[in-house]
C-alpha cells in the first residue's frame, strides 16, 4: 500500500477526521487538506499529512494533488461549500 495515498478535504470536520483516522489505523498514507488556523486540525492523527489551504485557492489545491511520481491517490472529497461562487464564500468566509 506504501504506492497509494490517500488525499481527504474537509479533514478537520467530523466525517473527514473519522475518515482520516480509520484510513490511518489500517495504515495507510493519508493527506489531510484542512482551512488555515482551524482549532479542529489537533484530532487528525499525527501519522497523517496535513496541508492547510482553502477549495478555492489554486495554489493551496496545487500542492495538496502533488504527490510523488509513481504513486496512486485516491480523493475523498468531503469539505463542502454550499455555493458555486468563490467570491461569494470568500466574502463570507473573511467577515
Amino acid at each position: 500500500m506504501s504506492d497509494r495515498i490517500y488525499i481527504v478535504t474537509g479533514a478537520a470536520g467530523f466525517l473527514g477526521g473519522t475518515v482520516c483516522r480509520q484510513l490511518s489505523e489500517r495504515g495507510n498514507k493519508v493527506r489531510a487538506f484542512v482551512l488555515p488556523n482551524d482549532p479542529a486540525a489537533k484530532y487528525i492523527p499525527d501519522s497523517t499529512e496535513v496541508v492547510y489551504g482553502d477549495l478555492c485557492d489554486r495554489e493551496s489545491l496545487e500542492k495538496l494533488f502533488t504527490v510523488p511520481e509513481g504513486m496512486k491517490s485516491i480523493v475523498l472529497h468531503i469539505a463542502s461549500i454550499v455555493t458555486v461562487d468563490c467570491a461569494a464564500y470568500r466574502k463570507h468566509r473573511d467577515r
